[in-house]
């Protein structure tokens, strides 16, 4: 079972549309602990859950808990 150790949101706007960026940090039984990201526009995700941290990318945006 996959558990979610920390998460956050960051909201960034391009060329006029804003996109919401979830990051988070998970423990998988298997792999040990990894990133993953996810992008939506709306609540439409255009981007599921992939691996990687984009974090130190949107330093300067704005950072919300979730």
């Amino acid at each position: 079972m996959t558990e979610i150790i920390d998460e956050i949101a960051v909201s960034t706007t391009i060329n006029g549309t804003e996109y919401e960026i979830q990051s988070r940090i998970v423990q998988h039984p298997d792999k040990g602990r990894m990133c993953e990201y996810r992008i939506l526009l709306g609540s439409s995700i255009i981007r599921n859950w992939t691996e990687g941290e984009i974090d130190p990318c949107f330093a300067a945006g704005k950072m919300r808990m979730i």
